[in-house]
């Protein structure tokens, strides 16, 4: 799926629901939960691996310290900003494996997403505030690696907020939607 940066309101004030195209983000959901994993592609891996080099090289662009730890670290963005205001910003390193990513890989892009998204739009995590994060992250990737970021960001939150088992974290799949 194509998606159109000006069509989604500036990241750089808070989103609220009324701007969230909920059918968009069903169908986002559904096809993401319907699409196989892809690992196996070549383009898929040339994607996914021109992904993981720009967060490599954003994360080494943080200016605070990051602490990776397995007990999920935030339940509320406020918090989340408060540390990053203060000096250092945890990040959960646990989950589902991803089949294209490594577990630091994966740790580096939440890293790279709770600062250069969540923070710099400053986008709590409900449906709006991953959006609002989203459109602020996704200016600093090249076109190639924007299309893993789209599935990594857009089409996972989409599952856990409007897919068929809301409030339920998508299974980790290397696809390009």
């Amino acid at each position: 799926m194509k998606i159109n940066l000006d069509k989604w309101p500036g990241a750089w004030y808070p989103l609220n629901m009324e701007n969230v195209n909920i059918e968009e983000m069903r169908e986002w959901a559904a096809k993401y939960e319907e699409a196989k994993s892809n690992e196996n592609d070549p383009a898929t891996r040339a994607v996914y691996a021109q992904f993981v080099r720009e967060c490599r090289a954003q994360f080494d662009q943080i200016p605070v310290r990051v602490v990776f730890t397995e007990n999920d670290p935030y339940m509320k963005s406020a918090d989340l900003f408060k540390d990053i205001e203060a000096g250092t910003m945890r990040v959960y390193t646990k989950g589902d494996k991803h089949p294209l990513m490594t577990e630091e890989e994966n740790a580096i892009f939440r890293a790279v997403h709770e600062y250069f998204g969540h923070f710099q739009a400053r986008g709590n995590f409900q449906p709006a505030g991953e959006l609002a994060a989203w459109r602020a992250h996704s200016r600093m990737f090249s076109p190639v690696a924007r299309r893993a970021l789209d599935t990594e960001t857009i089409a996972q939150v989409a599952v856990y907020f409007f897919g068929s088992k809301p409030k339920t974290f998508a299974t980790q799949k290397a696809v390009l939607l």
